[in-house]
């Protein structure tokens, strides 16, 4: 058997070499391209500590000790320390963003302290009041202790001295009470409740009855006031003019309703020598002139006795209904009261309900208790359902005005800022 052209293998001698160089420039672009992802990595977390860091400055600061400075910045940065952040895993990432904001927002509350003059601190913030006056005489006595999130500022304890201490996360969480937010609608509504005693008090003097006028304007701004102030007004004046330690806060709601009338009593003292301007000179009255006075004054008797009844009403609605024959035929829970109107068929009682702290309610209740109470004379219930009817309309006129008025969020502390107590009263 012979073979033609035979083909014989020859292994090529530069194979082993060829293999090796192919494998060897994979792993080099390999290396190259980790080393690459490796680099890029690094500098995305060099970038966001960067912008971390940047995030941490406090920036500039004012009239603050610059040691107390110093303090919130280096516990700030202290946090971001030596790459931490980048390496951190994410929930610690957040705990050390937690850190950093509750530092950052403590030290824009101490500059809320610092901007804020003493005067005008509510009392009732006496750690806040505390930190103001020794940051006002002497901030370099005041020591930061602790770090990070517990860190804390103390100053006190020379002789005589105590020892105050307030936390960054304390501090963070206090309302700095402005004493604006009271003063402006006292001021307000004891210049409209002397504006309109001053009308009424000068009509008198014109027709000679000055002294009776001035009762009557002393006693309609007690009642206004008292069903007005709400039981924060109540305790601000309290703590902030009458400065007593009684703590019961019907007595320190009696304290403020005798302070506050000696002061109106002297504002309308002022208005005397004026009144005598509009006295007129002596002379035997005619007959006619008598009668006249004498239905004046009735007149002015009537028209405060309804206003009387009224007060006596909005000061204790519940009290005044259940105290008179009106209250044999109504229920009360809580806020609402429930009016029996007639039964069913079956014999099941019909009722009305209405709701005290309704202004509508209250005033529908009103004229519902005066006409069926007998507190006031037939001939007088017209005139008291029109007060009632009048109180409503500048109270809903009032809301209206306010919502329109006031800007953003303030609308919901304003209202809140409106006594619930007395719905019908359209003052403050």
């Amino acid at each position: 058997m012979s073979y033609r052209n035979p083909k014989i293998f020859m292994p090529d001698p530069n194979a082993f070499s060829k293999g090796f160089e192919s494998t060897l420039q994979y792993g080099v672009e390999l290396f190259a391209k980790q080393k690459k992802e490796k680099e890029d990595l690094a500098e995305k977390a060099e970038q966001a500590e960067s912008i971390l860091l940047s995030a941490t400055d406090l920036g500039g600061y004012k009239d603050l000790d610059k040691k107390i400075y110093d303090s919130f910045q280096n516990n700030i940065r202290g946090i971001v320390d030596a790459g931490e952040f980048a390496k951190a895993t994410p929930a610690r990432k957040q705990e050390m963003l937690e850190e950093i904001r509750n530092l950052k927002q403590g030290f824009e509350k101490l500059q809320g302290v610092i901007s804020t003059p003493a005067d005008e601190i509510d009392k009732r913030n006496p750690d806040i009041l505390a930190l103001k006056l020794q940051l006002a005489t002497d901030p370099s006595k005041i020591k930061v202790i602790g770090s990070g999130a517990n860190m804390s500022l103390s100053w006190g304890g020379g002789e005589g001295e105590p020892i105050n201490e307030i936390s960054v996360s304390g501090l963070t969480s206090k309302r700095i009470i402005n004493i604006k937010q009271f003063e402006e609608p006292l001021r307000d509504f004891d210049s409209k409740s002397l504006q309109s005693a001053s009308v009424e008090m000068m009509n008198g003097a014109k027709l000679g009855r000055y002294d009776i006028a001035k009762n009557v304007a002393r006693s309609t701004y007690i009642a206004n006031l008292q069903s007005s102030l709400s039981d924060e007004q109540y305790a601000y004046i309290y703590t902030n003019k009458i400065k007593g330690d009684l703590e019961k806060l019907d007595e320190q709601k009696a304290a403020v309703l005798d302070y506050k009338a000696k002061e109106f009593e002297i504002k309308l003292n002022a208005q005397d020598e004026r009144a005598k301007l509009y006295k007129p000179l002596p002379a035997s009255p005619s007959a006619a002139q008598i009668k006249t006075q004498q239905g004046a004054e009735a007149e002015q008797a009537r028209q405060k006795k309804i206003v009387d009844k009224y007060n006596l009403f909005l000061n204790d609605p519940k009290g005044s209904m259940k105290g008179s024959s009106f209250g044999k035929k109504i229920e009360i829970k809580g806020d609402i009261v429930k009016i029996l109107t007639g039964t069913t068929k079956e014999g099941e009682k019909i009722y009305e309900s209405y709701d005290i702290k309704n202004p509508n309610d209250l005033s529908a209740l009103a004229g519902q208790w005066a006409e069926s109470s007998g507190v006031l004379e037939t001939k007088n219930i017209p005139d008291f359902k029109e007060l009632v009817e009048g109180k409503r309309q500048e109270k809903n006129q009032y809301m209206q005005s306010l919502k329109l008025n006031t800007p953003g969020t303030q609308v919901l502390d304003s209202i809140r800022n409106i006594d619930t107590e007395d719905p019908l009263n359209p003052n403050i």
